[in-house]
C-alpha cells in the first residue's frame, strides 16, 4: 500500500466514525431529523462535531454555557490543535522509524528542521485560535432538558 491508501483509510475512518457518534448521539436525544446531522458527517467528518455539540437537544442534567458561538469556535480550536498536534507527532514517528544511514540521518535531519520551522510558525495561530473564543464567551447557559428531551 502506498502512503496515499492510508490517508485515504485514515479519513474515510474518521469519517464514518464522525458519523456513527453524531448519528448514534442524535438519534439517542429524540433529534426528529438525526439523519441529516448523520449524513454531512459524513462528507464532511469532524467539521460537523462543533455545530452538532452546540445545537444538540440537552439531556437531563447536562449544561452548556457560554454561548453557541463560543461552542463551535471552541471545538473548532479543539479540532485544529487535535489534528496539527497528531500530524506534528505522527511525522516526527515516521521520521525516526526510518532513519538508517548516514545518507538518510542529514536528510531526515533537514525534514525535522522544516518540521520544528514550521511548528514555530503554526504555534502561534493555534495560540490564537485557542484565544479567540475565550474572548466570545457569554453568560448564557442553558440546562438540559431540551427539545424534545424536555417533553
Amino acid at each position: 500500500m502506498q502512503p496515499e491508501d492510508y490517508s485515504l483509510l485514515v479519513s474515510g475512518g474518521v469519517n464514518l466514525a464522525t458519523t456513527l457518534y453524531i448519528g448514534i448521539s442524535a438519534y439517542n436525544r429524540e433529534v426528529q431529523w438525526w439523519l441529516l446531522w448523520a449524513l454531512p458527517a459524513l462528507v464532511f467528518g469532524v467539521l460537523v462535531i462543533p455545530f452538532f455539540r452546540a445545537f444538540r437537544p440537552l439531556k437531563a442534567d447536562e449544561e452548556r454555557s457560554g454561548g453557541k458561538l463560543y461552542l463551535i469556535l471552541r471545538d473548532f480550536a479543539r479540532i485544529i490543535i487535535l489534528v496539527f498536534g497528531l500530524a506534528f507527532l505522527f511525522t516526527m514517528v515516521v521520521g525516526f522509524g526510518s532513519m538508517q544511514n548516514a545518507e538518510t540521518d542529514a536528510g531526515e535531519a533537514g525534514t525535522f528542521m522544516g518540521i520544528s520551522l514550521s511548528a514555530i510558525c503554526v504555534l502561534p495561530i493555534m495560540l490564537i485560535v485557542w484565544i479567540i473564543p475565550r474572548t466570545l464567551r457569554s453568560d448564557q447557559t442553558e440546562e438540559g432538558p431540551t427539545g424534545p428531551l424536555a417533553e
